[in-house]
Parts: C-alpha cells; sequence; structure tokens
C-alpha cells in the first residue's frame, strides 16, 4: 500500500519529483527527531523509568492519554505544517528554497514547540534505586 501511496513513477518522469519528495519527507521527520530529542533531554532530563516502556498499565510513565501524548502529537503536527510548507512554497518558488534546511526547521520548531507545550514544571520520573 505505501508504496502505492509514494508514486514511484513519478520520479522517473520527473526529476523534481524527488527533490520534492525527499524534502517533504524530511520535513516530517525532522519534527519528530526534535519532538524526541526535547523529550529525553529537556522534559525528562535523561532519566528514564525502564521498567515503564514495557507495561500497558495506565499507571506507567509512557502511558499519557490512552497512549498518545497529545502534547507531542501537537507539536508534530504544528511543526510539520511549518516546515512541510516551507518545502512546498519553496518548491514552487514563493518563496526562497529552504528545501535544504527543511529537515533543521522542523527539527527545531518541534523541540522548541514541544517543550513549551510541555510546560516548565514538567514531571521528572522517580528512578527506583537513586
Amino acid at each position: 500500500m505505501l508504496s502505492v501511496l509514494v508514486c514511484p513513477w513519478l520520479f522517473v518522469a520527473n526529476p523534481q519529483a524527488i527533490i520534492l519528495f525527499v524534502s517533504i519527507f524530511g520535513a516530517v521527520l525532522g519534527p519528530m527527531f526534535g519532538i524526541m530529542v526535547a523529550d529525553y533531554y529537556l522534559v525528562k532530563r535523561q532519566v528514564v523509568a525502564v521498567d515503564d516502556l514495557y507495561t500497558m498499565s495506565p499507571d506507567g510513565s509512557f502511558h499519557y492519554d490512552g497512549g498518545w501524548n497529545r502534547k507531542a502529537l501537537q507539536a508534530l503536527g504544528a511543526s510539520g505544517a511549518l516546515s512541510i510548507g516551507l518545502a512546498l512554497l519553496g518548491a514552487y518558488g514563493l518563496i526562497p528554497n529552504v528545501g535544504d534546511w527543511g529537515w533543521l526547521i522542523g527539527a527545531s520548531a518541534g523541540a522548541l514547540l514541544y517543550r513549551v507545550l510541555s510546560g516548565q514544571g514538567a514531571a521528572t520520573l522517580a528512578v527506583p534505586g537513586e
């Protein structure tokens, strides 16, 4: 199914299509990376409750809201829209092309937005034995 959605036959027909695809792909992965880095380094301050990684219990620290971290999804949606929008606007010549910087812009925006949404008083995890 994914191979049909990606439309690889378009890349053969038009070399610009592969550049656009790679720009958009990076524009999606950048914010995801930024959010994961911000969560580990800024929000959780490099403390991970390893046992909670492997539990489905609602009491686990990674359960969030039914298993979905809504703050991370909101940050991903907003920063992804920003970086995809910039990639598309640049590809169609409406703004200077930032396609090479889309990943970095998306990662920075995702990290910043996730940190802001997580708030200053983000709970730190208590790790047994420390």
